[in-house]
């Protein structure tokens, strides 16, 4: 072992002659932790672009990139690269104290530590870009999920090692390791001659590199550290696949699943037999075309508000009424009193509101890799009629994979914050509301003088904290007003300025001539506050929604309850289009045969369903956990005739598991495709 030891340390502090660097001097060969970390990043990331360039070189021409599309591509790859050899180097940071101890000791098992992590490092990155190789040659995107969840299934290795790209890209990447190794290994007998050298760096140099390796790791200076989803720039798949960076995908879905984000719903609510739940589910959701107005609306706009709670809206019996604005709309359209959101996030909102699919506990199928491609949601109905698809974000689209989950599912173009040129004002979460709806009228009138209907999602950010807005746009409140509990004066003024938003959005529509044939759509994302002693306070979840289009939708309200689930399925109607049978929502204009209901996921793990006067808070074990009976005040009390609320806890419970067995079925179906018939099948596939 000391023969070994003594060999390693001659071989790895020759990498600092090879690079032209000092080597550090003891009566023994040592290694600097310090010096070591930056030589694998830079390695890291030279890597990383080397394969990215050398991928590019493979694009078929008729994509016809511009420059700018792939400047960005490396640009974005090359982040990538820096936040994951950050990660791979971050552990030598640990070693750094050790290698200055006066001690001999703690320095030798530091250099040994050192010699060891940074070989293995190195070989982990060498390995995974010949994966990512092989991964894009074969399946025709980079490592991600699916190396997870097949690293134990022997069929799909065994047709791996079959096939020729496999083995092409493994002896690439050997090679390539080998000649590494070789360069360490050059001048190894010099470091015997450097012995008097002055040791590495000190304690000023370790603290910045510390802080760097943070700044790299976390990879944007944004609100939230990089991940997958920064690699979705453009509709190009095959540029997407060239910006990412196969080992980030598979380091973060590991981390991910190690935190336990994907929770199932028998574990949270039970489980029904799966031809009951199948059954139940079919009633509540069966979708059925009705005739709609003579009249239809040919454009379609949905605008998700952030934070806009029913709470604070007038026409809601909201108190304070801090919003004239959306109540003035209200009797102009169809207003849907008694709507709920599904959860208590953004994204949990839009999954309901465009793709109409029930919350699911853990992470949001907008962040989950299986529903990248493939969810049926409002765009993609709207594509198959030749509509222009497109979604509007003030915020950043990395957030929560959005601009990943969108473009991905029928959005031709999704425009965020980096695309709005001289905004009015840009707070911490994005440009204005102003700023969002100014673009998103210019975009639509563009489109109507060219003829093309189009479908567009908004999705508002100014009504979040810091609550910050721009000036001079409404009056301050009263100082002597009574604020409700759990809200600051400064956030009912930011309600107030996203309501004068919404208004003048409008104003300036009606100047268009697109206006007269646009279905306008507005709710809430999610409720605010759900601070309550109830164990799911629903009434907190209750947002506004309204219909809009004058001339085609006749003014009214809906008392009945609703969920921002069945809004996709009206939309669908209203516009005269099929039913889309993937959607879990239904049409709350058409008459129904069971009660309808909402369901609702409070802290991620929690679900109560919502139906007429009476929620259900589902058990663990299956079936009802509580039961309320909701007064006409809104207030809860308590049941105690439960099994006269055992049938809304089956049905919640049916549409729950419908959905998550149909992203059990897109895993399934995933790997399928994945696993080759055949060599010579898979050959012929990729042959031009």
């Amino acid at each position: 072992m000391r023969c070994f030891s003594f060999g390693v340390h001659r071989v790895l502090g020759a990498v600092w002659l090879y690079l032209g660097m000092p080597a550090p001097t003891h009566r023994r060969p040592e290694l600097d932790p310090c010096r070591v970390l930056w030589v694998l990043w830079i390695c890291g990331v030279a890597l990383g672009s080397l394969t990215r360039a050398a991928l590019l070189s493979g694009v078929d021409p008729q994509l016809d990139l511009t420059g700018s599309e792939i400047l960005r591509a490396l640009w974005v790859g090359c982040r990538l690269d820096a936040s994951i050899s950050a990660y791979m180097a971050a552990p030598l940071l640990l070693l750094i104290p050790f290698s200055r101890s006066s001690s001999q000791r703690p320095r030798r098992i530091a250099t040994r530590l050192t010699a060891t992590w940074a070989l293995l490092a190195w070989t982990i990155l060498v390995l995974s870009s010949g994966a990512d190789w092989a991964f894009l040659r074969f399946f025709g995107y980079r490592m991600n999920y699916l190396v997870l969840d097949h690293a134990g299934d022997r069929e799909v290795l065994l047709s791996l090692v079959e096939m020729p790209y496999v083995w092409q890209s493994v002896s690439l990447a050997a090679f390539a390791l080998l000649v590494s190794l070789a360069a360490i290994c050059w001048r190894r007998q010099s470091l015997l001659r450097l012995r008097e050298r002055s040791v590495g760096w000190g304690r000023g140099t370790a603290l910045a590199t510390l802080v760097l390796m943070v700044a790299f790791a976390r990879g944007t200076l944004d609100h939230r550290p990089i991940n997958p989803a920064a690699a979705s720039i453009g509709p190009h798949r095959a540029l997407n696949e060239i910006a990412s960076s196969g080992l980030f995908a598979v380091a973060y879905e590991g981390f991910r699943r190690t935190r336990g984000e994907q929770i199932r719903v028998e574990e949270v609510a039970g489980k029904l037999p799966p031809e009951e739940a199948r059954a139940r589910a079919a009633q509540l959701t069966s979708h059925r075309k009705r005739d709609g107005p003579e009249r239809r609306p040919r454009n379609v706009v949905v605008v998700v508000m952030e934070s806009f709670t029913g709470r604070l809206v007038g026409a809601m019996g909201g108190e304070p009424a801090l919003s004239p604005e959306f109540d003035r709309l209200a009797d102009e359209g169809l207003l849907l009193t008694h709507c709920y959101a599904t959860g208590e996030r953004t994204v949990q909102g839009l999954e309901a509101v465009v793709a109409s699919f029930p919350p699911l506990p853990g992470v949001s199928i907008v962040r989950r890799p299986e529903a990248q491609r493939g969810v049926a949601t409002l765009a993609s109905a709207a594509q198959r009629h030749g509509y222009d698809t497109l979604f509007l974000y003030g915020g950043q689209g990395i957030f929560d994979h959005m601009r990943s989950f969108f473009v991905g599912n029928g959005f031709e173009r999704f425009i965020e914050e980096r695309d709005f040129e001289d905004p009015v004002f840009r707070g911490s979460w994005g440009v204005s509301d102003e700023d969002l709806f100014a673009r998103a009228n210019r975009e639509f009138e563009a489109r109507a003088a060219q003829g093309q209907p189009f479908l567009a999602v908004l999705l508002t950010v100014s009504l979040h904290a810091p609550w910050e807005f721009p000036p001079g746009r409404v009056q301050s409140l009263p100082e002597d007003m009574n604020v409700p509990e759990g809200f600051e004066r400064r956030e009912l003024e930011n309600f107030l300025y996203a309501d004068f938003a919404v208004g003048k959005f409008i104003r300036q529509a009606r100047s268009y001539a697109y206006f007269d044939d646009t279905l306008f759509v507005f709710v809430g994302d999610h409720g605010v506050h759900l601070r309550s002693r109830a164990l799911v306070p629903a009434e907190e979840y209750r947002v506004p929604a309204l219909l809009l289009a004058p001339g085609t939708v006749p003014p009214g309200r809906i008392d009945a309850v609703t969920s921002q689930v069945d809004l996709a399925p009206t939309i669908l109607s209203l516009v005269g289009w099929d039913p889309e049978p993937d959607f879990f929502g239904r049409d709350v204009l058409a008459a129904s045969e069971r009660d309808p209901m909402a369901v609702l996921l409070y802290r991620k793990e929690r679900y109560a369903v919502r139906r007429a006067n009476r929620l259900t808070v589902l058990a663990k074990e299956g079936g009802v956990g509580s039961a309320y009976r909701l007064t006409p005040a809104g207030f809860p009390l308590h049941d105690q005739i439960r099994y006269a609320y055992q049938e809304d806890a089956k049905d919640g419970l049916a549409v729950l598991q419908q959905a998550e067995q149909r992203l059990q079925d897109r895993l399934t179906d995933l790997a399928i495709a994945s696993r080759p018939a055949s060599p010579l099948e898979s050959e012929r596939a990729l042959r031009p």
